[in-house]
């Protein structure tokens, strides 16, 4: 999924990111331990300059024993891992450490764990139109009742 952040003030600072995002509700030890009320989010670097290849910018964990991965995390920055590096480490099953790995996956697009979503309308242009064309009819039929 590709999107596009703006700081605070939505001027000086603009960067694209990729996310991957693994809902708890799929992780098996999450499951067992009966507290699937989890999420973890990767973010990675989906600049232009980093070809596919961005290294990872951060991650949003909410969940129990969360802060106990957070160490995974803070290695793969500080060694500059993207989310290929992070995908082939290994992550023991069943773990709640192994929705690390499954989330970046997803950034990547090759997790077989959650149904990939479906990416319809394909560009952000096309949406837009759609998007207009039901304000449009929206407006016009307000205006006839």
């Amino acid at each position: 999924m590709r999107a596009f952040l703006f700081s605070l003030h939505e001027v000086g600072f603009c960067h694209f990111f990729l996310q991957g995002l693994f809902p708890w509700t799929a992780s098996g030890r999450a499951i067992a331990n009966g507290r699937d009320e989890g999420v973890t989010k990767l973010l990675f670097d989906d600049s232009p300059e980093a070809h596919g290849h961005g290294n990872i910018l951060g991650v949003c964990m909410v969940g129990t024993h969360a802060g106990d991965m957070i160490g995974e995390i803070a290695l793969a920055i500080e060694m500059g891992a993207d989310a290929v590096d992070i995908g082939k480490t290994i992550h023991p099953h069943p773990t709640l450490g192994e929705s690390i790995g499954m989330a970046a996956e997803i950034a990547c697009g090759s997790c077989t764990d959650v149904t990939p979503k479906t990416r319809w309308p394909a560009s952000t242009a096309v949406f837009r139109s759609v998007l207009a064309c039901a304000l449009q009819r929206t407006t016009a039929q307000l205006h006839l009742n």
